[in-house]
């Protein structure tokens, strides 16, 4: 005999539809998608389903997830070439990438904060000193005003040894500023013409990982505006409870928004990866 599927709307069904619901995060939690829609389909649910909770620090949550799923998917799938017989150029201490202008998401400004925040109270306060000098540099600046004789280190690059004070919760674009020309970062962030071979690989997994995060904010109705770094930043350290507020649907990011040339970029750049350095 044919056991009858439960009565639609019934409790045993709600129950089902959890237990089905929470096995699908699980098993995306644990993926590593490759670059399509399917994938960011799959990674906007799960940072939906986090910044849908209830937890006071899931704004920051999320781009932690959204950052761990990026390297999942790199360690799976990208082989750490520059390009055919080219080797990354990439090392510890080699900053060029660090004076790019850079773009982020509310939730990973959120997060680099809470990193800037957990650092010991020296470093700490130093960060912060840097933080406001350089946003009161750079704010409202075009990414062309920023290279050369304007071209200025992310204010979280320690001055002491050229690293990241908070490298392991550094945002998306960061993360994927790969090279297989060293040389050709410098003379972009001097202002100069270059040819930079980016990887083609992580450039499109960090659009895919960005926008499942933009994706997943708009889905729970919270704002999901393009920032630039140096002034998200800022806002997310100075703006008392600015991670309950941006959670509670206040913008209060709108100071920080992109230029409007570095939209521009950004919107030419979603159809493959930069030619060039730029966010």
């Amino acid at each position: 005999m044919v056991t009858p599927p439960p009565p639609q709307g019934s409790r045993q069904q709600r129950r089902l539809a959890a237990r089905e619901k929470a096995k699908r995060l699980a098993d995306l939690r644990r993926a590593a998608p490759l670059p399509d829609q399917a994938g960011l389909a799959g990674q906007a649910e799960v940072l939906a389903d986090l910044l849908g909770g209830a937890g006071p620090r899931r704004a920051g949550d999320a781009a932690d997830a959204a950052h761990r799923g990026y390297e999942r998917s790199v360690a799976r799938h990208f082989k750490g070439g520059g390009g055919p017989g080219r080797e990354l150029a990439c090392a510890a201490g080699c900053a060029h990438c660090c004076h790019a202008y850079i773009s982020v998401s509310a939730p990973e400004a959120l997060l680099a904060a809470r990193a800037v925040r957990a650092l010991p109270r020296d470093r700490r306060e130093a960060a912060l000193a840097r933080v406001r000098a350089t946003d009161e540099s750079t704010r409202g600046r075009a990414p062309d005003d920023r290279k050369g004789a304007g071209a200025l280190p992310c204010p979280l690059l320690d001055p002491a040894d050229g690293r990241c004070t908070i490298y392991a919760d550094r945002p998306l674009s960061c993360r994927a500023e790969l090279s297989a020309d060293a040389d050709a970062c410098e003379r972009l962030v001097a202002g100069a013409a270059a040819a930079r071979p980016v990887p083609v690989l992580p450039f499109k997994l960090k659009i895919m990982y960005g926008g499942a995060l933009a994706l997943a904010a708009r889905q729970v109705g919270l704002q999901a505006g393009v920032l630039e770094y140096n002034a998200a930043l800022r806002v997310a350290l100075d703006t008392p409870d600015a991670e309950a507020r941006w959670l509670a649907g206040e913008d209060v990011f709108a100071a920080a928004a992109v230029h409007p040339e570095a939209r521009a970029q950004i919107d030419r750049a979603l159809g493959g990866p930069p030619p060039r350095s730029g966010p």
